[in-house]
């Protein structure tokens, strides 16, 4: 399974490639911890509080396209020299980390779908750490290994929303069927 390749041009007009994938992230952890701490740190949140969690992520994802020769990449330091503080930084990282909006497939069952209210109540929970979102993901909503593994981290966030909105409109239909 090959994984979506980005090119970012820098100040220089040097091309550098792009991705963002969890098994290139848990290589980056063993090669640069702190990177990747910022990185998943910056994807916890809900949204992107700066122009910084923008360049994190964007240097993460130099690094996980050059995961076998990290040590040959330019530093943080040289990165932030080297790009444009523009709509253009946004959109591309945007691309690498948000879920594809799409209505295809998971427009249907979002709009059938009211709100059933619950007795049992999920906690509200954060992903911090990639030992979560494979918690989660694999574990919880039996989202396949290889896929976690080797697909886009948006791509992974775009099947768990279609995931859920499926399963949200299952539940409602059974939960109709009860109440009739």
């Amino acid at each position: 399974m090959k994984n979506t390749i980005l090119e970012y041009e820098l100040k220089n007009k040097q091309k550098i490639k792009l991705t963002l994938t969890f098994g290139k992230l848990l290589q980056l952890k063993n090669k640069d911890n702190r990177t990747y701490q910022e990185c998943m740190k910056v994807l916890s949140q809900d949204s992107i509080e700066d122009i910084f969690g923008y360049v994190i992520i964007l240097y993460t994802s130099y690094l996980c396209a050059n995961i076998d020769n990290v040590k040959e990449c330019i530093t943080y330091q040289e990165f932030i020299k080297q790009i444009e503080y523009d709509n253009i930084l946004i959109k591309t990282t945007q691309k690498l980390i948000e879920i594809k909006q799409k209505d295809g497939f998971r427009k249907p069952f979002t709009t059938k779908t009211k709100r059933i209210e619950q007795k049992i109540k999920i906690p509200k929970f954060e992903l911090q750490d990639i030992e979560d979102y494979y918690s989660y993901y694999v574990l919880i909503l039996n989202i396949s290994e290889e896929l976690f593994w080797n697909c886009d981290y948006s791509f992974i966030l775009s099947i768990v929303a279609n995931k859920i909105a499926f399963e949200n409109y299952i539940d409602y239909m059974q939960y109709r069927q009860t109440r009739k």
